[in-house]
């Protein structure tokens, strides 16, 4: 992992100092590399609302936090309330929730900490062999179109397959409102030396003709490979069908039930703006579900630690 880009490297996800912790804010990056300082539970959970990471990012926060907790002396009741507020900040990808509930199974006061370091090797390694198994989709300089920010596995996957000669090339779209696809995704391939390129989100039915595949993270998915992911991945894999492009999304662990989740609706405001800059009244901003939801139909395969689905 030590060959990650800046961005998902552990120290800069999150981590604890002078008993703070201290969240890397990618609502900045990359033209910032600042931090964000959370004192209390309920700072994790606003900036955690509030953009400063998503994606993995609130995972690993979330578990710092826990690990600030016992280090502050705080019971195991304290931890689990803590545990519970903050898996509620992002209510559409469940995989914190779902960890966190893993954990406390298994662990007392006296281990947690340990577990903890545990669950952090434990999804470096799934990463990785996820990104294993989306670098052999990948053929000798193909062009993969991919949306927002996909996380350690999509950059493992081109990093293993820029490794094994295959000189793969990125097409990002910029991913409206918080242009994670410009901001984050872009850089961190342009870091490890792979060829990547930016387009507007509106582009994408443009370059379909110039792409082989379109990748992308997964923030829920399920057993008959409906996927749930940032807003505009379903106007990509609709793109797809119509132009036999394969479509392929990351997922660390599909849910093995009838889709069943929560939306996101965020603050119609937040797409009347990108950063600090508005592009219209705030008063025009229409209700922003944060993520879309793919049929199945339109999902080519669904990359897993355990195979692609």
């Amino acid at each position: 992992m030590e060959k990650l880009p800046y961005l998902l490297r552990h120290e800069n996800i999150a981590h604890i100092e002078e008993n703070a912790l201290y969240i890397g804010d990618r609502r900045n990056f990359p033209f910032k590399k600042n931090f964000v300082k959370c004192n209390a539970v309920e700072d994790l959970v606003a900036n955690l609302k509030a953009m400063v990471t998503q994606g993995g990012g609130p995972l690993e926060a979330g578990l710092r936090f826990l690990q600030l907790d016992l280090q502050r002396g705080c019971n195991l009741e304290t931890i689990k309330k803590d545990a519970k507020l903050i898996a509620s900040a992002r209510p559409t990808n469940t995989t914190l929730e779902k960890t966190f509930n893993s954990l406390f199974e298994k662990s007392n006061l006296e281990n947690l900490n340990e577990n903890i370091e545990k669950e952090f090797d434990y999804y470096d390694k799934q990463y990785y062999k996820m990104g294993n198994y989306g670098s052999s989709l990948i053929l000798n300089k193909q062009t993969i179109l991919t949306n927002c920010f996909a996380e350690h596995s999509f950059i493992i996957a081109c990093l293993l397959a820029k490794e094994q000669g295959k000189k793969p090339k990125v097409i990002c779209a910029e991913t409206r409102p918080y242009l994670q696809g410009a901001r984050l995704t872009a850089p961190s391939l342009e870091e490890l030396g792979i060829e990547v390129s930016v387009i507007t989100d509106n582009l994408m039915a443009t370059y379909m003709d110039k792409i082989d595949m379109f990748m992308t993270a997964a923030d829920k998915s399920f057993s008959n490979k409906t996927v749930i992911n940032k807003i505009g991945t379903l106007s990509g894999a609709i793109l797809c069908k119509y132009y036999h492009k394969p479509y392929y999304a990351f997922s660390i662990a599909p849910d093995y039930c009838k889709p069943k989740y929560i939306m996101e609706f965020r603050s119609g405001k937040e797409l009347t703006k990108i950063g600090s800059l508005k592009t219209t009244f705030a008063r025009l901003g229409k209700d922003y579900p944060a993520f879309d939801v793919i049929p199945s139909k339109l999902v080519t395969s669904i990359i897993t630690p355990y195979g692609i689905v």
